[in-house]
Order: structure tokens, then C-alpha cells, then sequence
């Protein structure tokens, strides 16, 4: 029984015709026979696979995020870079770019290598999830590091 009192299937057991039920990451997976086909199979291998390599890399930015906030700016720029490594056109790569830039600009005071890193955030996906705030970060930095009034008002 789990904890709501239901009756939960053991891993194996056969629940209805053609089905098996397999725990996975705490989910009861139902297996039919038409997965053991070797094309399905290579697809729910793929499939499992890719869900893991996306909760490490969610796992990496999330402890980068935390080292960051605790003022290592230096072990958060490593982790972030790792994850541009491993994963250079994931989805996660906007965030990483996103995150470095903030990094060296608030925390190192770094402008220059700052807008480096908003400008491929920008190059990545103007229109994503980061690409507003990025814009804003080089108009602010364009605008009170280098003085340049226009050229703020234009990015």
C-alpha cells in the first residue's frame, strides 16, 4: 500500500493483458508488448535517457544559481560554463549565458566580459525567456560605463 491506503502494483506484475509494470524514478511505468519491438525500444531507451541528462543539467544550473548567491563567483562561472560545454545548444544554454553576464557584471564588475556574455544570450534567442533582460543589462551598461547616451537609447 503507498500512503494514501491505495494498493499499488509490484514491480513485474502483469495488470492487465500485454501490460507490466515497472517502477521508475518512483513512477509506475506499464510496459505493453508492443514496446518490446526493437524500434520502440531504442525510442523509450532515447527517451528515458534524455529526461536524465535533462535533470543533471537542471541539477548543474540550480547548484551554479545557489554558489552564486552565496557570493562564489568564481565556482558558479565554472558550472555555468560546464553546462555551455556539455551543452552548448540545449535549452539550458540561454539561462548559462543569461547567468554568466550577471555574474560578471554584478559580481565582478566586469562590463566588458558582462556584454559579451548578453550579447550570445542575445544571439542565442533574442526572443527567449532572457533576451528582454539582456537587452536591458548592455543598454544599462552602455549607458552608465561607457556614457554613451545614444547608444544606450539604440539597444
Amino acid at each position: 500500500m503507498d500512503a494514501w491506503g491505495q494498493n499499488k502494483p509490484k514491480e513485474g506484475l502483469v495488470i492487465s493483458k500485454g501490460c507490466h509494470v515497472f517502477q521508475v524514478r518512483h513512477l509506475n511505468v506499464c510496459v505493453s508488448s508492443f514496446i518490446l519491438h526493437p524500434s520502440s525500444l531504442i525510442f523509450t531507451l532515447f527517451f528515458f535517457f534524455t529526461a536524465c541528462m535533462d535533470n543533471q543539467v537542471d541539477r548543474l544550473i540550480q547548484k551554479a544559481n545557489n554558489e552564486w548567491v552565496k557570493g562564489s563567483n568564481h565556482s558558479a562561472i565554472e558550472m555555468f560554463k560546464s553546462v555551455l560545454e556539455k551543452y552548448p545548444n540545449g535549452p539550458h544554454s540561454e539561462e548559462a549565458l543569461f547567468r554568466l553576464g550577471e555574474i560578471y557584471f554584478y559580481g565582478l564588475g566586469d562590463s566588458s566580459q558582462a556584454v559579451v556574455y548578453f550579447l550570445e544570450t542575445l544571439q542565442l534567442n533574442k526572443r527567449g525567456r532572457y533576451g528582454y533582460e539582456a537587452q536591458k543589462h548592455i543598454a544599462e551598461i552602455i549607458e552608465y560605463t561607457v556614457k554613451d547616451y545614444d547608444q544606450a537609447i539604440i539597444e
